[in-house]
């Protein structure tokens, strides 16, 4: 026998769901539309169904909601491969790509920047065997971190 989820069974508003489902995360918005959606009477199978999602899927959330409340449903990152870069490295890549800094014994010497002559680069000086595509990774990301330091430190915003 399916259990009813009933609304006297949790002590939350609907603006509470709603300011929830309305939040940055959308893996956090899909489970607080899957909660608010149980909170109005939905069954289990429809709400999976309307998500895309397996319905022990959809169980799990409700149990992890029941039983720790507002924290149940915070996504945490799973593991995932380790990066193979610091974020230091990181940053010594950046400052070379980015300010154009060359130092003598450079790889690079004031030629152009190429993800292969990166990946040389990472390889003497890291010591790190790693690929074209991570370097490229490794410089984008390093990238939007800059962005968003220029971004907090605007005096406009």
């Amino acid at each position: 026998m399916k259990k009813k989820v009933l609304k006297k069974d949790w002590d939350l508003k609907k603006e509470d769901f709603l300011k929830h489902c309305r939040g940055a995360y959308s893996r956090e918005n899909e489970r607080w539309y899957a909660v608010y959606w149980m909170w109005q009477g939905i069954s289990q199978s429809e709400v999976a169904r309307r998500l895309n999602r397996s319905r022990p899927t959809i169980q799990a959330w409700r149990e992890n909601f029941e039983a720790k409340g507002v924290e149940g449903l915070v996504y945490k990152r799973s593991g995932g491969k380790q990066r193979i870069l610091t974020t230091e490295e990181e940053k010594t890549l950046g400052d070379l790509v980015f300010k154009k800094t060359y130092s003598s014994e450079n790889i690079l010497s004031k030629e152009r920047w190429t993800n292969k002559k990166v990946q040389e680069y990472c390889c003497k000086e890291f010591k790190k065997n790693i690929s074209e595509e991570t370097c490229r990774i490794a410089i984008l990301r390093e990238k939007q971190r800059r962005k968003q330091s220029e971004k907090n430190d605007d005096p406009r915003s």
